[in-house]
């Protein structure tokens, strides 16, 4: 048995949203879209307004502040492209059904460099990763980083 009218009218309108934009061309689910990502820049925001715990004699000048922000945005940059990029290759996580950047980090909280001195020569180094953070690094489809480590003859 249906409801009073009032109730029917109402529940015509059940699951629209109303969205104001500022996009003539776009198309609604164009607008819906980027509605629904709107989640991912707050949270880039909220990293940003996090507490930078930094000594505040590093902080008395400008250009130093000025420095530490743009290292800050690289920082964010960098962490939003490495989601990005596990978003693209699929990789699941063990906690969410994707990887996350923290989870990345996390990976690669402990990586061993060895440093091999002969004497007359130069140092050579050797990075030892773990079998998950070659796997990692595989998935991404990123080299293998010992290529930065080796410097030119």
């Amino acid at each position: 048995m249906p409801g009073p009218p009032a109730c029917t009218r109402a529940a015509a309108l059940d699951g629209r949203y109303v969205l104001v934009f500022e996009k003539p061309d776009a198309s609604p689910e164009e607008i819906f879209g980027l509605y629904k990502r709107q989640h991912i820049i707050e949270a880039r925001f909220r990293n940003f307004h996090s507490d930078l715990s930094v000594h505040p004699l590093w902080l008395q000048h400008d250009h130093r502040i000025r420095a530490l922000l743009l290292l800050f945005v690289l920082a964010l940059i960098v962490y939003t492209l490495l989601e990005l990029c596990a978003k693209r290759v699929g990789l699941e996580g063990p906690h969410y059904p994707k990887m996350t950047t923290r989870e990345m980090l996390f990976i690669f909280g402990h990586v061993r460099l060895k440093a091999i001195r002969i004497r007359g020569r130069p140092p050579q180094y050797e990075l030892v990763l773990a079998p998950a953070q070659h796997a990692l690094l595989n998935a991404l489809g990123f080299p293998d980083p010992i290529t930065y480590l080796i410097r030119p003859p």
